[in-house]
């Protein structure tokens, strides 16, 4: 999903508030609005009080139990921190357990992509079920960027 910058978002007006801050963007902040909302459809995820004023930031969300998958990789760079930049086709696959278990969760976090046989560490990102981005977009959280949405795995693709 898009989210804005919280400087960006602040100035959205009042509502509940998604946004990344630089320059820990995998970690999103939110207003207790929008926390008040998740609660009952991702329950599991723990917030914590952030710098800013009025904005907590996502501590917790429990992780994919495998890793994301993707078809074509392009070009990989690995970061001082042994994280991995990944080039893809944008295309990513979520498997029958993994799709189970984000419907469960409601907000996950990933940090394994797969290629093939091979599995890297990346930047843990959250990724948020079908059902809580259109909860989210009924109770007016605006987003920079229409969501991305991922695919399910079927064998032949990968």
């Amino acid at each position: 999903m898009g989210l804005f910058q919280e400087e960006e978002a602040s100035k959205l007006g009042a509502g509940p508030l998604l946004a990344y801050d630089l320059p820990r963007i995998e970690l999103p902040l939110a207003n207790q609005e929008l926390i008040e909302i998740l609660t009952s459809l991702a329950p599991e995820l723990v917030w914590e009080p952030s710098e800013k004023p009025g904005r907590w930031r996502l501590a917790h969300a429990p992780a994919l139990p495998e890793p994301l998958k993707i078809k074509e990789l392009y070009d990989k760079i690995q970061g001082d921190n042994g994280l991995w930049l990944l080039t893809t086709d944008g295309d990513n696959y979520l498997t029958e357990r993994n799709l189970d278990f984000l419907r469960t969760a409601g907000v996950v976090q990933c940090g394994l992509t797969q290629h093939g046989t091979d599995i890297y560490p990346t930047l843990p990102v959250p990724i948020y079920s079908g059902r809580v981005i259109d909860v989210l977009m009924e109770r007016g959280v605006r987003f920079a960027a229409p969501p991305l949405y991922l695919r399910r795995e079927i064998k032949e693709d990968l």
